[in-house]
């Protein structure tokens, strides 16, 4: 039998006609075969169906006879996957694909060079993802539970040199990102100030409470902390339903990345903060995305061994983003680690003064006291040291108001 040859089979997958090809399935299941291509492209039947939109009872059907359709190539240099991917297939057709044949989640796909005139290596399955704004979370995270398909996740793309995480950032638009955090950034001072004048939890929440509620859930943020925790952890996902049971699905196809993403994902905030924080790779506006919208969490622990909240992680991990932290929830400085300290008790003697030192002790002057030296005088050599160090203008008034009283006390006992 050529293995260029079509079948009947292949014919009605080109018509579309699904449920012919569905009892075509059952009275001729020897049709379902590797053997069968098309002459010119090499696109086997599971090729096929995958471009032209097949129901998944057909796909499960044409899988189920014959599992090696998923291993099959075609002239381009691609796999089903890979169309799958590209053409945005639903999340369900990608995961039969994905089961049946898992290494396809670590395998790139192949183009013919215009200057080499040959192929050469491409990009995997995750790429093809962000590069196409596939509008389903599930989609990306059946790749990402394979152990083949988490190891793309920090692979750069050989033809633009980004990884998933640069092309999903590249896909979105920039207008829109910072017209979110801009948003964002106004909230927050307004809802720091509900939450001082509201002291219950259980009240309904706020108008820009449920707003930046929505910006978690949209489809980008959906989809980005996703990419940063897998690039963070670089192991596995479990099974995308856990703990997602009572989610409704919407079939309808969401190209509006505003929108609420149709699945979310479950990680937990905490989880999410810590990837964002300790990636050095994260991007600076998704860290800022991420401290917004999880403002209310930003006291909770990112790891229960330790009792470390994002400011603790931050002051060793990402200097730069404590003032933010601490901007998003001041209360967040008066956090005591589960060795009792407090994030300036970590910070003193690493930081100076313009990248998050003056902001803790703005924040919490009182805290002072607690470091070593702070009653025999010799704290503020060192204090004085790192704001001396910043060579940053202002430095030292910020310094003399936010806690005047030892430099009163120096100069009344120098005169």
């Amino acid at each position: 039998m050529s293995p260029t040859k079509r079948s009947m089979l292949y014919y009605l997958c080109e018509s579309g006609s699904w449920a012919t090809v569905a009892a075509r399935c059952e009275s001729n299941p020897e049709e379902v075969s590797t053997e069968f291509r098309d002459q010119t492209t090499g696109n086997g039947i599971l090729h096929w169906a995958v471009f032209a939109k097949a129901p998944l009872p057909v796909v499960q059907s044409l899988l189920g006879i014959c599992p090696e359709l998923a291993q099959c190539w075609n002239y381009n240099g691609s796999l089903p996957l890979h169309l799958a991917c590209s053409y945005r297939a639903p999340a369900e057709i990608i995961a039969v694909i994905v089961h049946a044949y898992p290494k396809a989640a670590g395998l790139t796909n192949h183009h013919r060079h215009h200057q080499v005139k040959a192929f050469v290596k491409g990009v995997h399955p995750l790429h093809l993802l962000c590069d196409h704004g596939h509008p389903q979370v599930q989609a990306f995270w059946e790749i990402l539970k394979t152990p083949h398909g988490m190891v793309t996740i920090a692979a750069v793309d050989p033809i633009v040199r980004r990884t998933p995480r640069g092309a999903w950032n590249a896909s979105q638009s920039l207008h829109r990102q910072q017209e979110r955090l801009g948003r964002m950034r106004r909230m927050i001072p307004i809802l720091l100030q509900q939450q001082q004048q509201n002291a219950s939890v259980t009240e309904t929440p706020s108008h820009f409470g449920q707003e930046m509620a929505l910006y978690g859930q949209s489809h980008f943020w959906q989809v980005a902390s996703l990419l940063i925790v897998a690039e963070y952890e670089k192991s596995p996902f479990a099974a995308f339903d856990q703990n997602n049971d009572e989610r409704e699905v919407n079939d309808r196809q969401q190209d509006d990345n505003d929108e609420p993403a149709q699945f979310a994902h479950n990680l937990p905030p905490s989880r999410i903060l810590r990837a964002v924080i300790a990636n050095p790779q994260c991007p600076s506006s998704w860290q800022e995305y991420a401290i917004f919208v999880y403002h209310a969490h930003l006291m909770d622990p990112v790891n229960e061994n330790d009792g470390q909240i994002p400011l603790h992680l931050a002051v060793t991990t990402a200097p730069t983003l404590v003032a933010d932290l601490i901007w998003a929830c001041p209360q967040s400085s008066h956090v005591r680690n589960a060795n009792g300290d407090l994030a300036l008790t970590l910070a003193y003697q690493k930081l100076s003064w313009s990248q998050g030192l003056g902001a803790l002790v703005q924040a919490n002057p009182r805290s002072l006291a607690e470091l070593p030296g702070y009653d025999d005088a010799v704290l503020w050599p060192q204090i004085l040291a790192r704001v001396a160090a910043s060579a940053v203008p202002g430095d030292l008034y910020s310094l003399i108001r936010a806690c005047p009283q030892p430099f009163a006390s120096c100069v009344s006992s120098s005169g």
